[in-house]
């Protein structure tokens, strides 16, 4: 059985930002690391390494039509942190654990 292939892209969704304390600067908010180092940990405990392969990639001041599938996306609606697995986007704007679990178990069995 290949190991099911999970990709998380984060990034800076439209709207998003934070202000600095009264200076009157903001910033875009990037995100996904915070939602992915903790699907990780979770997956590893759960799943273990062997079934998954996992990776984490910012987007963020990057252009986007360096990642087609991701780029769609956006244009689409979908929001970050986008879950790609096998090369499909499966859910955006959260990482619902659970599911990924199902999905990989349902995946895993002959």
């Amino acid at each position: 059985m290949a190991k099911v292939s999970i990709t998380v892209f984060g990034g800076v969704n439209p709207g998003s930002g934070s202000c600095g304390a009264g200076l009157g600067v903001c910033s875009p908010a990037s995100t996904g690391p915070r939602e992915y180092e903790v699907m990780r940990e979770i997956l590893v405990d759960v799943i273990g390494e062997a079934e998954v392969e996992l990776e984490f990639i910012d987007t963020g001041g990057q252009d986007l039509g360096v990642f087609p599938l991701v780029e769609q996306a956006v244009r689409d609606g979908h929001l970050f942190p986008m879950a790609v697995i096998d090369g499909e986007v499966r859910w955006s704007g959260s990482i619902p654990l659970g599911a990924i679990i199902e999905l990989i178990k349902a995946q895993s069995k002959p």
